[in-house]
């Protein structure tokens, strides 16, 4: 009697083939949490965990500086925009600069996670959508030719590209 090893091994491979199909399918691999690396289920538009989303400090439009957006116990003035004055009428965060966030914008700006841009554009996207501010033309602050030759790129410009992509502003 002659046993055929070569079929068995052809059909192994064929049914693992087909597991590892779904297994990716289903547990997609290499998607990974921008800010701690690890796994996620599914490709989301924002690509932080639950956990890392929930360390980010949101900034509430009834908590804020009515003026400059920044985070207060109540909707109030802060005391720069009392002191000072404002080249700008209005201004709006997502978040406060501070922990994980500060983190994640220091490794955008500095670290060459170009990529945190897509994050970044959503929730500003979330965030003007809510506002319902109307405006002509989206802008960024340019950078000094020699630092953004250092730094390869200027985040601020490749930030507001993403959003406006994603909001079709010019």
């Amino acid at each position: 009697m002659k046993i055929s090893l070569t079929n068995n091994k052809n059909k192994n491979k064929k049914f693992f083939k087909v597991v590892k199909f779904f297994d990716n399918l289903f547990f997609p691999s290499g998607i990974k949490c921008v800010d701690c690396g690890r796994d996620l289920t599914e490709k989301q538009k924002i690509e932080l965990c639950t956990s890392c989303l929930n360390k980010l400090v949101k900034i509430d439009e009834d908590k804020c500086c009515v003026k400059c957006g920044t985070k207060l116990k109540s909707k109030n003035l802060c005391l720069n925009c009392k002191s000072n004055v404002r080249e700008f009428s209005i201004a709006r965060s997502v978040f406060s600069y501070e922990q994980e966030m500060k983190k994640l914008i220091v490794n955008f700006k500095y670290n060459n996670q170009q990529y945190l841009k897509n994050t970044f554009s959503e929730f500003l996207t979330k965030k003007f959508n809510e506002l319902g501010w109307e405006v002509d033309v989206v802008t960024y602050v340019p950078m000094f030719s020699k630092k953004q030759k250092r730094r390869g790129y200027n985040q601020a410009k490749l930030l507001a590209e993403e959003f406006c992509l994603k909001t079709n502003l010019e």
